[in-house]
């Protein structure tokens, strides 16, 4: 099935275009000139900009004993052909055809063993042989200790010294975990060999040859076959159908039940995931940022195909140091990183990952430390806290650190490094107790940002919260008039807008002959999206999309409260959640949304929020309070009780805490907050284009104050906004909704 990239429906391979929404399942429009182009291509034919969607494949050999039976894994008698995982477009037929992929010859010692268990003693020792979903699969690895075994197994298969699952003896009576061993790399007859895998007629697969039997996806480069012997060889693919769902996602999407076609209790599927695919799947969600997205795995013949994001575009940290000025702060961020790193990395024994200079890459845009690749540790070569001291050590020596930074304070961050290098250090506690020390006393000589005025906290506003210390009566009022009025900018830098918005204002009058009563209702939405061109401007937009459509349903006569609201939220992360998946996006390419969106039931108002779009109310008694507090890591680190000054000291102060998008719905945790309106009422949904650098705490008496007069137009005051936006910001969209409540006594 194709997904169409637009609305994810899924349409037959055989379709041109979406079935739902009629977008073109064929063409894309080139992200710098817009020119349709085939999605199968690799560059755009009018400016020669890289358009297709490129995969980095790791490709080994793996060792595995001939002699091995899982006969008993599988109902024989659905034995077919060997069918690789990688031909399969979706989760029906992946578990369908990886049914049939196993056939493997019993020995004649295999034959003549005496002992036989039962088929409930089979059962019994295949608990996960009986998932029908690997996210079941997944959530049990993580639960255990079985992540270890897998990849010790596979490092061994690995490394000629080890022994071999040969020399295991393993009986075929004995059920055969799929953590431990994946079927595909099960022997199969002379006879399939002769006619499913071609012999190897050169020692190098050139460039513009396919890597798969379905030849989807194409080398960009030569593949030394060769090579393998001495280890993994990595090469860039094309995704020649990148539309179609790969089999691992399919097989990790969605929760398969098995077919009638297939009367076997085991999921053979299941299976067929090899043990370092299931190590980036977990490692993936856990640090989604830092640990490249796997979009497919598959076997070939004694090899194991690897699909992963390809992020051998981004510079190599240590390079990157070496030419850029780095601030001390930066560095010791990047440390605390990799201290957390090391310990998400041992149970799965890919702490190795950490200790190859090239492997460590950086998110230049967000200042990200990334990972290219996972490197599993090799059994005999231990991977020590010391060795990680040793490679900082020499970033360190080698960095162009900013020198008005304190001596002292350089001096500090060079000892706890050669403590660390010199196995002084070796306890992840200790190091971790003082980078935090260090942290608290390194100060940036200068802002990261080159805007005028950085601002330290960004709470809401209290100043005018407390007019006077008296008692003050509230005279009871009612809504008069609700009006609201937005607009949007793309900015003076930015060659597209992500930014969306949304507004729906109701009033419904009801009249007699002894009574007449008005009642308001409002939907204000503002989503800033992310993820580049035709990414950002898609999570927004269906974020506005979605929310209206569930409000439409949910949403009657009275406001809802915070669970009917919150579960709007994540319906709306779940749509652009399931269009990452669809697309297979990884990493930063991802995309995503912030929201800030405002209910008004007459006087009554519920506001929700994600991410650092906010919500200012301005009233004449209390002025101008920022309702919502942002979702970044300085709020975060305030929250747990870091003084604000400390907090916005680190390099990823304004780094979003969550979005819409990026991740499920575990992640995802809308504020929700209501008030009441008992006085005329200016509120302003803002993105960060207009919130930066305190635009509207400066500016407020001259752009907000004016607009609560009721003869005062909404429209050229929001117009004025966004000018005031562009001519102090102006490096981001802009986008603002002015929402307008007045109020009358009772």
């Amino acid at each position: 099935m194709l997904v169409c990239p637009k609305c994810h429906f899924e349409n037959p391979n055989s379709h041109k275009f979406c079935q739902k929404c009629g977008m073109s399942l064929t063409h894309k429009s080139c992200g710098e000139c817009g020119t349709p182009v085939l999605a199968s291509e690799l560059k755009c034919h009018h400016c020669g900009a890289i358009t297709g969607q490129i995969w980095l494949a790791i490709v080994d050999r793996q060792r595995v004993s001939e002699s091995l039976d899982v006969a008993e894994a599988v109902d024989t008698l659905a034995v077919a052909e060997s069918v690789s995982v990688a031909t399969l477009p979706t989760a029906e037929m992946a578990v369908a055809s990886v049914s049939e992929a196993i056939a493997t010859d019993i020995s004649e010692e295999s034959e003549m063993e005496p002992e036989v268990e039962t088929e409930e003693e089979v059962s019994e020792t295949s608990d996960v042989d009986t998932i029908a979903s690997l996210s079941e699969v997944l959530e049990q690895v993580r639960e255990s200790t079985e992540p270890s075994e897998t990849l010790e197994v596979e490092a061994a298969a690995e490394t000629p010294e080890v022994a071999t699952l040969e020399e295991s003896s393993l009986q075929p009576e004995v059920a055969i975990e799929p953590t431990d061993l994946d079927i595909p790399e099960t022997p199969i007859s002379e006879e399939q060999a002769a006619l499913e895998i071609p012999e190897e007629p050169e020692e190098i697969l050139p460039a513009g040859s396919f890597l798969d039997q379905e030849e989807r996806y194409q080398l960009l480069e030569d593949l030394p076959l060769h090579q393998l012997s001495q280890g993994d060889t990595q090469v860039k693919v094309l995704d020649c159908i990148p539309l179609q769902q790969s089999p691992l996602f399919a097989l990790t999407s969605h929760p398969v039940e098995i077919p009638d076609r297939m009367d076997n209790p085991n999921p053979a599927w299941a299976l067929a995931i090899p043990a370092i695919a299931k190590a980036y799947l977990a490692l993936h969600s856990q640090f989604y940022a830092i640990v490249p997205a796997i979009h497919d795995a598959w076997h070939w013949d004694d090899r194991r195909v690897l699909l992963l994001e390809d992020r051998s575009t981004q510079p190599a940290l240590i390079e990157y140091v070496q030419t850029n000025p780095i601030l001390p702060s930066q560095i010791l961020h990047w440390l605390q990183e990799v201290t957390e790193l090391w310990m998400g990395l041992e149970p799965w024994h890919c702490r190795q990952s950490l200790l190859e200079p090239q492997n460590l890459r950086l998110d230049v845009e967000d200042q990200i430390l990334c990972l290219q690749r996972l490197y599993l540790d090799l059994p005999n070569a231990t991977p020590t806290f010391t060795a990680v001291g040793q490679f900082w050590q020499t970033l360190l020596n080698s960095a162009q650190l900013i020198t008005a930074t304190e001596e002292d304070e350089i001096s500090e961050l060079q000892q706890v490094v050669a403590e660390l290098a010199s196995a002084e250090l070796d306890s992840v506690e200790d190091l971790r107790s003082r980078l935090e020390t260090l942290q608290s006393q390194l100060q940036p000589a200068t802002p990261l940002s080159s805007s005028p005025s950085d601002p330290i906290y960004l709470g809401a506003i209290t100043d005018n919260l407390d007019m006077d210390d008296s008692p003050t009566m509230v005279m009871p009022v009612l809504l008069e008039s609700l009006e609201a009025s937005g607009q949007t900018d793309i900015g003076r830098q930015r060659t597209h807008n992500e930014d969306d918005f949304g507004i729906e204002t109701q009033v419904k009058q009801r009249q007699g002959a002894r009574a007449f009563s008005t009642h308001y209702k409002g939907l204000y939405i503002l989503c800033d999206g992310m993820g580049g061109h035709e990414g950002g401007e898609i999570a927004s937009a269906l974020a506005v999309e979605k929310l209206r459509e569930y409000f439409h349903r949910h949403w009657q006569d009275s406001l809802p409260d915070k669970e009917v609201i919150s579960t709007g939220v994540l319906f709306a992360n779940q749509a652009i959640y399931d269009l990452n998946q669809a697309e297979q996006r990884g990493g930063s390419g991802r995309m995503g949304t912030t929201l800030v969106m405002v209910l008004v039931q007459d006087q009554n108002v519920a506001v929700a929020h994600v991410g650092d779009s906010r919500l200012y109310r301005f009233t004449p008694s209390r002025g101008l309070q920022q309702v919502t507090v942002d979702h970044e890591v300085g709020q975060r680190e305030i929250q747990r009780g870091v003084d604000p000054e400390t907090a916005y000291l680190r390099p990823d102060a304004y780094q979003l805490t969550q979005a819409l998008g990026p991740r499920n719905e575990d992640f995802v945790s809308p504020d929700v907050q209501f008030f009441k309106i008992e006085e005329d009422t200016l509120l302003i949904l803002a993105s960060d284009g207009l919130t930066d650098n305190d635009l509207l705490e400066t500016h407020y008496l001259t752009h907000l104050e004016p607009l609560l007069n009721a003869e005062r137009a909404l429209e050229p005051g929001v117009k004025a906004l966004i000018e005031l936006g562009n001519q102090y910001n102006g490096h981001d969209n802009i986008t603002a909704i002015a929402v307008r409540a007045l109020v009358q006594e009772r």
